[in-house]
């Protein structure tokens, strides 16, 4: 008991310091194109709306939005309660991260996986933003620690494992469909443990049934989601583009703060993993299953993304982050010297996180779209521009609602426009209005050139406000 409270303590302290970057600056940023998005679909009467208006014509499953139209129930629906829900899940993810690192290693490399939890940019970034991806981590890691603990040959309270295990994989299932995902690849890897061990048939077909009958309600909308998908017939837009060969190494860069050194020594710290597990060290078959979860999935979904729907994208790969951190806290753990000075090198890299984690410019640079900043311009310029109409380039009206109501402007632009076809609703709004002045607002979404030019042909620019992700500017007419 002695030996243990170290690590206890000090694992305590990286939640609190991981904690205290999750809840500082959750204001400072607007809520962005997809957290708006997020409000919007929740901000229903009830739940049956959110789910048949709202959630089944996109491409997600319900769990966040379900668990955010709660959330927003009970604490509103400011920008700090929006993005609470994610940040305590991020908390969460540090805790489980070590329990996990611990179960497979030693609470060494569990210290260590937490400490890059606690403080890399992505995990800290994804836990200040109201979308499921700090619960699709979170979700992730529980299932994966009850899913090892399942396959345990020494588990003696199986059915306890196999409940937890259920429940954890039916949430991030419907979490995300990359959550979905993730648990058929653990799905797949319990069928060949049981096929390798010729035992424990009973115990994959009762858990992986279960879980298939609790998702079987939302089947036929995942099925007709997937389809629409295909043809652009949902309310996400336009399909993504495949991926380029560059992807991979972007997605590395993701996950170690978009530094190419960073990436290049944790890159280094896996070949001498390698190195080490070809003379089959201990732990050798937790080396290979980690090695799995993180390429594996990287590779399918890379393919995937060219022969039928380009799906690769870095946030969608936040299932393969738990792996890649502790395989990288167990390379370090096995450099020399270090095994018998595990304290001492979590306070070093400690150090290093932290500093680079401030230096990033997270804190203090804007990296969201501009939505509030965009709608405090226009309510702080209506007294001198009293006639006036808004014509807006984002995908929904409701995105400026949500700040109009807050800017003490009466919630509504007067038109939603910025394709070519939209060119004819701008005249009969000007033609009916006769205003003096035009407000154009563009946030997220890039007005295509031909309407562009109708705007600046015809009006007189008198100011142009260019924001993060957003524009704002004020015409005349001539």
């Amino acid at each position: 008991m002695t030996r243990k409270r170290p690590f206890f303590l000090v694992c305590m302290l990286i939640i609190a310091l991981g904690s205290g970057f999750r809840l500082h600056g959750l204001r400072i940023q607007s809520l962005w194109n997809d957290e708006l998005a997020s409000w919007s679909m929740s901000n229903r009467e009830n739940l049956q709306a959110v789910i048949m208006e709202e959630v089944a014509p996109d491409v997600h499953p319900p769990g966040y939005q379900m668990l955010l139209f709660v959330s927003m129930k009970l604490f509103g629906d400011s920008e700090l309660a929006l993005r609470l829900p994610s940040a305590f899940a991020g908390m969460l993810s540090i805790a489980a991260i070590y329990i996990l690192g611990k179960r497979l290693y030693s609470a060494r490399e569990g210290l260590i996986a937490a400490l890059l939890c606690a403080l890399l940019v992505t995990p800290v970034a994804y836990s200040q933003e109201a979308r499921a991806y700090a619960f699709v981590i979170l979700l992730t890691i529980v299932s994966s620690y009850w899913w090892v603990r399942l396959n345990a040959s020494t588990e003696h309270r199986r059915w306890l494992s196999a409940a937890a295990y259920g429940v954890a994989a039916i949430l991030l299932a419907y979490m995300h469909y990359f959550g979905l995902l993730m648990v058929l690849l653990q799905g797949a890897a319990m069928f060949v443990l049981v096929l390798r061990q010729r035992q424990g048939w009973f115990k994959f077909f009762t858990v992986y049934a279960i879980i298939g009958v609790a998702y079987l309600p939302w089947l036929p909308t995942f099925l007709w989601q997937m389809q629409n998908r295909q043809t652009g017939n949902t309310n996400t837009g336009a399909l993504l583009p495949p991926p380029e060969p560059a992807a991979i190494w972007g997605y590395m860069r993701f996950l170690f703060n978009n530094l190419d050194w960073l990436v290049v020594l944790a890159l280094v710290l896996y070949a001498f993993l390698l190195v080490r597990d070809v003379h089959r060290t201990p732990r050798f078959n937790v080396d290979v299953m980690l090695s799995t979860w993180l390429v594996l999935p990287l590779v399918l979904v890379y393919i995937l993304s060219w022969v039928r729907a380009p799906v690769f994208t870095n946030r969608n790969l936040l299932i393969l982050m738990p792996a890649a951190y502790l395989l990288l806290a167990r390379a370090i753990m096995l450099l020399p010297g270090v095994e018998s000075q595990p304290f001492a090198v979590v306070v070093f890299l400690c150090l290093i996180l932290v500093a680079l984690l401030l230096r990033s410019g997270y804190y203090t640079s804007n990296h969201k779209e501009q939505f509030r900043e965009a709608v405090n311009i226009v309510a702080e310029n209506t007294d001198r521009y009293p006639d006036a109409v808004i014509v807006a380039s984002v995908w929904s009206l409701s995105f400026l609602d949500y700040y109009e109501t807050r800017a003490g402007l009466t919630p509504g632009a007067d038109l939603m426009a910025g394709w070519d076809s939209d060119i004819p609703a701008v005249e009969q709004l000007v033609d009916e209005r006769q205003p003096d002045y035009i407000w154009y607002v563009r946030a997220n979404r890039i007005p295509q050139n031909g309407f562009w030019a109708y705007f600046t042909s015809h009006f007189d620019l008198l100011r142009h406000w260019p924001l993060v992700g957003a524009d704002v500017v004020l015409f005349s007419r001539q």
